[in-house]
C-alpha cells in the first residue's frame, strides 16, 4: 500500500472544503483601503453654520449661508465702500451707518477690525435708533478707547469701562434669545448690554472716524465663533 504523506492529506482536505466555503456565503469581506468606511466606522459630522468654539470659518465664506449682512450709510458724510463692509466718516459732523439685516431671535456673531476706534460709536440699534448710536433707548454702543478709556453708551448715558488697550479686533455676540449683547476685545470681555429687544441691526456712527471693516461671515474670522452662535449675520 502506498504511504500517504501529511502534505497530501492536507491538500485533499482543502480541495474538498473550498467549494463548500464559497457556497456557504458565510465569509466576510475586509476593506483595507484608507478612506473607505465599513459598518463600524464612526459618523462624520456635517459642516455647520453654528459655531463650536473652535472653527473660524465664516458661514458665507464656507458656503453654509448666502447673502451675509452688509451696511448702508444713513448720512452723507458716512462712507461705505463697494463691498458694504468698510465704513469711515468725514470730520465735523456726526455720521451713521446701519446693517441691512436685523435680527429679533437667535444668536449671532460678527467681528469689526479697525486701527483706531477714537470717535466711533460701534454697536447695535433698532431701525429707529438715533445717531450717534446710544443717544436714546433704541441703541447700544461702545465708544473708544478714547483718552485712555472705553465707554458704554445707551439711553444718552455714558459709563466708563476698564481700559483694555487699543484693540484691533472687536467681537460682537448678539443673543436675542437672552436679550443681550456681549462685546469682546479679542478674548477679553469688555461689556455686556442687557435688555436688548426688538429687531436689532449692527451699526456704526461717529465723527472723524477711521476705517472700520465688518465681517458678517463673508470671510474667515480672527477668532472662533462661540458655541451656539451663527457664524455671521444673514
Amino acid at each position: 500500500m502506498r504511504k500517504v504523506t501529511c502534505q497530501a492529506m492536507i491538500a485533499v482536505a482543502l480541495t474538498l472544503l473550498a467549494p463548500m466555503s464559497y457556497a456557504s456565503g458565510t465569509y466576510q469581506y475586509r476593506v483595507p483601503f484608507i478612506g473607505l468606511r465599513g459598518p463600524g466606522a464612526g459618523a462624520q459630522s456635517a459642516p455647520s453654520a453654528i459655531g463650536d468654539g473652535i472653527a473660524v470659518d465664516g458661514a458665507c465664506a464656507a458656503g453654509l449661508a448666502t447673502t451675509c449682512d452688509t451696511l448702508s450709510a444713513l448720512t452723507s458724510g458716512m462712507k461705505v465702500d463697494t463691498s458694504g463692509l468698510t465704513t469711515s466718516c468725514v470730520p465735523g459732523y456726526m455720521e451713521g451707518a446701519r446693517a441691512k439685516i436685523g435680527e429679533s431671535s437667535g444668536k449671532w456673531y460678527w467681528e469689526v477690525t479697525s486701527s483706531n476706534w477714537t470717535n466711533q460709536f460701534m454697536g447695535i440699534g433698532t431701525w429707529n435708533a438715533g445717531i450717534p448710536v446710544g443717544r436714546d433707548g433704541n441703541g447700544w454702543s461702545i465708544v473708544g478707547p478714547d483718552s485712555g478709556t472705553w465707554k458704554e453708551y445707551h439711553n444718552n448715558s455714558q459709563s466708563t469701562l476698564q481700559y483694555l488697550g487699543p484693540a484691533t479686533v472687536r467681537r460682537y455676540m448678539l443673543d436675542m434669545d437672552a436679550g443681550q449683547l456681549s462685546v469682546y476685545d479679542g478674548t477679553t470681555l469688555v461689556d455686556t448690554f442687557t435688555g436688548v429687544s426688538g429687531q436689532i441691526f449692527p451699526t456704526n456712527s461717529g465723527t472723524s472716524c477711521s476705517a472700520a471693516t465688518f465681517n458678517f461671515g463673508q470671510s474667515n474670522f480672527q477668532y472662533p465663533t462661540p458655541v451656539g452662535y451663527h457664524k455671521g449675520v444673514w
